[in-house]
């Protein structure tokens, strides 16, 4: 039986063009009848019907064609291709779950704004790692420096953008901050992410006043103003600060042109 080009794209979901490829890679060849028209033969529908079996499974065309195009001679090569594809999305299953569990954290936080924002709770805070990068925390004109940044940007959402506290042991002083990435110090060896290219700050798990603040639109310009009203609510029930004051940002309320982050906040207190 012929089969027109058109045919064989059309179950392939694919521009009659694209078949050329196929031809390149010697998966299928075309022939040619009597009038000069091209077309494939039953043994073409096979062959391609076979190589999108292994490509549905996400091996690459350039391998199948390997096979298909008698080089190999060999099909443990065909069974050993399946193996490690099978090994990849195992490792992608991984990868997932752990995505799916950091968006879930994500969700419980998010979860409890409506609950805290304005209020507060005694809570345990996560042991975490804070690294600021230059004097913006977030951002470097150092080349050399911004390629490690990318790999903590690259990490999120298991980094998370952040916010650290100074000057928090004067009740009256004003409230200054600064921007960085934080990670739980459980995923820092598993993320293998540079260390080595800004300041890196270890926060404790410790008892916490735990609440969450909307921002003001001019947050990335005075990220301390953030601290203020929960440093002087710890001072007026004459609690102890032990430790540096910080936050991640959980997500930004935008109403027309004006942003209003929304920041997660931990103050270390006995």
């Amino acid at each position: 039986m012929k089969y027109r080009i058109g045919d064989m794209a059309s179950i392939m979901g694919m521009t009659p063009g694209a078949l050329h490829f196929f031809e390149r890679e010697n998966i299928i060849k075309t022939k040619k009848d009597e009038n000069g028209y091209r077309y494939y033969d039953e043994d073409d529908v096979f062959r391609m019907l076979s190589y999108y079996k292994y490509h549905s499974m996400g091996i690459p065309v350039k391998e199948i064609g390997k096979h298909f195009s008698g080089m190999e001679k060999d099909r443990n090569k065909v069974i050993d291709r399946v193996r490690q594809i099978k090994d990849k999305y195992i490792e992608k299953i991984t990868e997932y779950q752990q995505l799916i569990n950091q968006i879930d954290e994500h969700i419980k936080g998010c979860e409890k704004i409506s609950e805290l924002v304005g209020n507060y709770e005694f809570a345990q805070s996560p042991e975490a790692l804070f690294m600021r990068f230059g004097q913006d925390g977030w951002i470097s004109p150092d080349k050399e420096v911004q390629g490690k940044i990318h790999k903590w940007v690259e990490a999120m959402p298991a980094t998370r953008l952040s916010v650290l506290c100074s000057g928090w042991e004067k009740q009256n002083g004003e409230m200054t901050a600064s921007f960085g990435y934080s990670l739980k110090v459980e995923l820092m060896t598993k993320l293998c992410l540079p260390q080595d290219a800004g300041e890196i700050i270890k926060l404790p798990s410790v008892s916490c006043l735990h609440t969450v603040a909307v921002a003001n639109p001019d947050f990335t310009y005075s990220p301390g103003r953030i601290f203020k009203e929960t440093l002087n609510y710890i001072h007026d029930r004459h609690l102890i600060p032990t430790g540096p004051p910080w936050g991640t940002i959980l997500l930004v309320d935008v109403h027309e042109s004006i942003i209003n982050p929304v920041v997660e906040l931990w103050f270390p207190i006995r």
